[in-house]
């Protein structure tokens, strides 16, 4: 998914992603299981959204 979100345009690859000017964060929400719940899930949103309040260039 990432690829498809963020991939740059002009690259010769054929590929143009929906927004290159993006800054993606990876957030984990499964267990090695495969695993994850809704309290899993609502918290790694809800993180996510924190991190909008912060500046673009701290990350």
């Amino acid at each position: 998914m990432a690829g498809i979100i963020g991939a740059q345009t002009n690259n010769e690859l054929g590929v143009a992603g929906i927004n290159w000017d993006v800054t993606m964060v990876p957030i984990r929400v499964f267990g090695s299981s495969g695993g994850t719940s809704l309290a899993i899930l609502t918290e790694a949103i809800n993180y996510a959204v924190l991190l909008q309040s912060f500046p673009k260039n701290l990350f």
